[in-house]
């Protein structure tokens, strides 16, 4: 619910028992608080992009034709992150890609994680070890390495619920 359609009720509840101030709830506090996480949405989604191919250096990494890796990112084999607007050509981040060859299993593990994720929370969960899941391994590196799927869609599905 935006903090603009709060009833009297819940801002009283939020002041007396969530930290907050009658301060924080003017139309101008409101204002700089829509204003500072619309820039950090803009600033992440331009991070995911920096860390992305063009299509065609995808293709060129790969050594396909770019119809051959759209055809693979419509059929859920890759993943992509929307370009920098007004662009719609899709970007390609870097963690799929090792050696010239794509992460195997990508499909069964992008359906796992939810929807959405934002693209760094996707190359986190990918390329981050986590001491408590696949003997610390990044999942990236679990993949590429032959290992089993089962334990990444665990890793995956258990995250989905937090």
């Amino acid at each position: 619910m935006s903090g603009t359609h709060r009833t009297d009720r819940e801002r009283e509840f939020l002041i007396a028992h969530g930290g907050l101030s009658a301060a924080d709830y003017t139309p101008e506090a409101l204002a700089q608080t829509n204003a500072a996480v619309e820039h950090g949405r803009a600033a992440a989604d331009a991070e995911a992009r920096a860390h992305s191919l063009t299509l065609s250096e995808a293709a060129t990494l790969l050594g396909w034709p770019r119809a051959e890796v759209l055809a693979a990112l419509a059929a859920g084999d890759m993943y992509s992150v929307p370009g920098e607007p007004p662009s719609v050509a899709p970007l390609f981040p870097r963690w799929q890609f090792r050696d010239g060859c794509l992460v195997p299993s990508l499909k069964d593990i992008l359906a796992t994680l939810p929807a959405d994720d934002h693209p760094l929370d996707v190359e986190q969960f990918m390329t981050r070890a986590n001491a408590d899941y696949l003997d610390g391994t990044p999942p990236v590196d679990w993949l590429v390495h032959g290992r089993e799927l089962g334990p990444v869609l665990r890793y995956a599905d258990d995250l989905s619920w937090e």
